[in-house]
């Protein structure tokens, strides 16, 4: 997943059972360009080798939790608004 995913928020994007890596990947092109970034290749490497997921700094950590957390709201805001819009 990509932590700025506009189109897919990180939040939305798990699958039950699966490992989950969040790969810190902001702009227009987060959705885009995950399959081809490198920390994203990496991370299918180390889990099609059966090894854990790369080591990340606590910043890093903290990003891949907050940057999604702020695109999911925005993007419940704005799905909300158009509803609202719709029904009016």
């Amino acid at each position: 997943m990509a932590s700025g995913d506009l189109f897919v928020p990180a939040g939305r994007a798990e699958l039950v059972g699966a490992r989950t890596v969040v790969v810190d990947l902001l702009g227009t092109d987060a959705h885009g360009g995950l399959a081809s970034h490198r920390d994203a290749l990496r991370e299918i490497n180390l889990f099609l080798a059966d090894r854990p997921s790369a080591c990340r700094s606590l910043a890093e950590r903290l990003g891949g939790v907050a940057v999604p957390f702020v695109v999911e709201s925005a993007h419940q805001q704005v799905t909300l608004s158009g509803l609202l819009g719709y029904l009016r």
